[in-house]
C-alpha cells in the first residue's frame, strides 16, 4: 500500500479520475482578451494621459467611449433612478475633463474616475437632503387650510365664550 506525503494511505482512483489541483490565480492583473492583451485600467490610463497632455476632443471622446460603460455599472450600484445614473456619470466626466491635473498620473485612471463619480453621488444625496429640509420647513410655516365646517364650529364656540365673558361681573371680566 502506498502512502501520500503526509503518511495517509493513498487511495486508488479509477482511470480518468485523476486528482486535479486547481490553484487560484490573481485575475485582477490579467489582461482581458477583448482588449488585445491590454488591461482596461492601462488602456484608460494611457488615453486619459494623452487627453491631459493635449486636451484634444478626439482623446476626450476615446476616454469617454472606453470608460462610460464601466462607470455606468458603478453608478448603478450607488443610484436607482436611470436618469440620476446618467446625470451622475455625465457630471463625473465633466469634472474629470475640466480638471485633468487633479488625477495623479502614477495611479490608474478608472479608480480615480470612480472616486470622482462617488463624490458626485454624495453631493447629490447631500443636496437632496437639504432640499427636503427646506421643503418641510416651508410646509411647516404655511398656514394649514381650514375646512369651512370647522371654521363655522370654531366661530360658534368663540361667540358663546365671548357672550359668557360679557355676562360676568366687571371684576371677574377684567381677570379673564
Amino acid at each position: 500500500m502506498h502512502h501520500d506525503r503526509r503518511g495517509r494511505p493513498e487511495l486508488k482512483r479509477p482511470p480518468g479520475h485523476e486528482r486535479i489541483v486547481v490553484r487560484p490565480t490573481a485575475t485582477r492583473n490579467l489582461p482581458r482578451p477583448d482588449n488585445h492583451g491590454v488591461h482596461p485600467d492601462d488602456e484608460a490610463t494611457e488615453l486619459f494621459a494623452a487627453y491631459r497632455r493635449t486636451r484634444s476632443p478626439e482623446h476626450a471622446t476615446r476616454v469617454y467611449e472606453w470608460s462610460v460603460a464601466r462607470l455606468r455599472l458603478f453608478a448603478a450600484t450607488l443610484l436607482k433612478d436611470p436618469n440620476d445614473i446618467d446625470d451622475a456619470v455625465q457630471e463625473a466626466f465633466i469634472r474629470a475633463f475640466e480638471r485633468p491635473e487633479s488625477w495623479r498620473s502614477d495611479s490608474p485612471f478608472l479608480p480615480w474616475l470612480a472616486g470622482v463619480l462617488r463624490n458626485v453621488v454624495l453631493n447629490h444625496f447631500r443636496s437632496e437632503r437639504r432640499r427636503k429640509r427646506r421643503e418641510s420647513a416651508t410646509e411647516d410655516s404655511l398656514p394649514t387650510p381650514v375646512d369651512p365646517l370647522e371654521h363655522t364650529a370654531i366661530s360658534e364656540v368663540l361667540r358663546v365664550v365671548e357672550a359668557g365673558i360679557a355676562g360676568l361681573p366687571p371684576t371677574y371680566r377684567d381677570v379673564v
